[in-house]
């Protein structure tokens, strides 16, 4: 096994001991000698993964004392939710019906009780996706999108929902932005869907939403009925070389978006 794969274990391996309970919040994992032993890993393998482990926001590393297991945000207990489909062979049909089902009632709530700071994180979202300079920018604002339609709906646990999708959903938007047919007949439904919540069309939002989602059963050819987790580690194995920048830009996006320039490009450009 390569040095990437073999940090990926250590991850994998960790973070399911974490998320199952095996190791609770605030239990010192164990050191970095005991580690290199237990998976025959070098030291400096056992450290990136460690630091990676750190980046999901999942332990907590504190110099001369050791990692020790942090309290999981959404975000991290999603990683669960990832293991379990992985196993059961969940295909890409069926992320995007439980999404269709989530957002289709979340983007009907939001246009009934979206807030002026709600339409102004869809409007940033909206401009952010139109200003994006790359490939991982541009599926940041989309997860941002999606998000704050969310959040709009103002139902906490339909956003918990969605949130356990997100690290699912954002992988898909990977495979989805990086091929030019699929970006160019799903990337304008964004705007169709924050006009409709703009204009109080519940109907409207929800029936652009649904619209959108659609468009993977319409092009994704074979891979539509694939499992989800070979198409998405296919696709962040040839896109992005490894799924940490996937990581990294996932907790970016659920954080609070910085303004962007007044003068940017104009929403759904």
């Amino acid at each position: 096994m390569d040095r990437s794969g073999l940090r990926e274990t250590i991850v994998r391996s960790l973070e399911a001991q974490i998320l199952r309970g095996e190791l609770a919040v605030g239990a010192r994992l164990p050191s970095q000698r005991e580690l290199e032993r237990a998976f025959h890993a070098s030291r400096p393998v056992v450290r990136e993964a460690l630091h990676t482990l750190a980046e999901r926001q999942l332990v907590r590393i504190i110099p001369g004392k050791g990692a020790f297991v942090s309290q999981p945000t959404p975000l991290a207990l999603a990683e669960s939710l990832q293991l379990m489909l992985a196993s059961r062979q969940a295909t890409v049909r069926d992320l995007v019906e439980a999404r269709r089902a989530i957002e289709g009632q979340t983007a009907w709530l939001a246009a009934e009780r979206a807030t002026a700071a709600d339409l102004a994180a869809l409007e940033l979202a909206l401009k952010g996706m139109a200003a994006a300079g790359g490939l991982l920018e541009r599926v940041r604002w989309d997860v941002a999108f999606h998000l704050a339609v969310a959040r709009a709906a103002q139902n906490p646990l339909l956003e918990v929902l969605f949130l356990a999708l997100v690290p699912l959903a954002a992988e898909l938007m990977v495979r989805s932005w990086a091929d030019p047919v699929v970006a160019a007949a799903g990337g304008p439904y964004h705007q169709a869907i924050a006009q409709a919540i703009h204009q109080r069309d519940p109907a409207g939002a929800r029936e652009a939403l649904l619209a959108h989602l659609a468009v993977p059963e319409q092009l994704y050819g074979d891979d539509y009925t694939r499992p989800l987790d070979w198409v998405a580690r296919r696709e962040l194995g040839r896109v992005l070389g490894s799924v940490e920048q996937l990581h990294a830009l996932l907790a970016a996006a659920a954080a609070p978006a910085p303004p962007l320039d007044p003068g940017g490009a104009a929403p759904g450009s």
